[in-house]
């Protein structure tokens, strides 16, 4: 698949065609493109690097393959509001403010940690726009690891919510006149960052195992 992005020469160069054709003319690549793999549109001469556009209303750019490119300069926004993406930057985007949950800045970087997913990096340096872009992202980019990362918090909030009826019961008792029941041992994971813990040592051994991959 192309993934590529053209250096902005060879992109003015492909604009310009596309400025000197008319519509359902086939555009002529030079032979410094790679081939690429899709072949129904341009068949045996498919440009392996996409172009970037950029959205005229709030500026993140899109990277697409130049058959697209026609047709995607063409799109306008509703209401006559003028095209919907440039060749060049015409808006400075926002900035964002929510950092993957695999950025070295995560806030909750040691719970990643502790899920085990602290030997992953992702590539994207910067900030996403809002969290539920980084969700999407996350999702999307990391899907298994993210996974594995919400399961963990879920199973730490299960134990949190265990720990704080068992402390409810406990008040009731008092208050009733009832004996408390005898604490039961806690069997507490030491691993950074993991604040899970459990009433027998097997079951701290089969996290370990499973959630840090380590035993005893």
């Amino acid at each position: 698949m192309a993934s590529e992005v053209m250096t902005q020469e060879q992109a003015d160069a492909v604009f310009e065609q596309i400025d000197n054709n008319e519509l359902g003319e086939r555009i002529e690549f030079g032979e410094e493109f790679s081939p690429g793999t899709v072949n129904t549109v341009y068949p045996g001469n498919m440009p392996g690097q996409k172009i970037r556009i950029y959205d005229t209303r709030r500026g993140f750019s899109s990277d697409i393959l130049p058959y697209m490119l026609k047709a995607v300069m063409k799109m306008q926004w509703p209401k006559n509001g003028g095209p919907m993406y440039s060749r060049k930057v015409t808006v400075i985007p926002p900035a964002g403010t929510s950092y993957c949950f695999l950025h070295p800045d995560f806030p909750d970087r040691e719970r990643v940690v502790a899920a085990g997913c602290g030997g992953v990096r992702c590539s994207k340096p910067s900030a996403l726009i809002s969290v539920v872009h980084a969700q999407r992202h996350a999702e999307t980019r990391h899907g298994d690891t993210y996974k594995t990362y919400i399961g963990h918090l879920a199973a730490q909030r299960e134990d949190e919510q265990r720990e704080f009826q068992r402390m409810q019961m406990d008040v009731m008792r008092q208050q009733l006149g009832q004996p408390v029941a005898a604490p039961v041992e806690v069997f507490r994971c030491e691993a950074t960052g993991c604040r899970r813990f459990f009433d027998s040592a097997q079951g701290l051994t089969v996290h370990r195992t499973r959630d840090h991959g380590k035993g005893d």
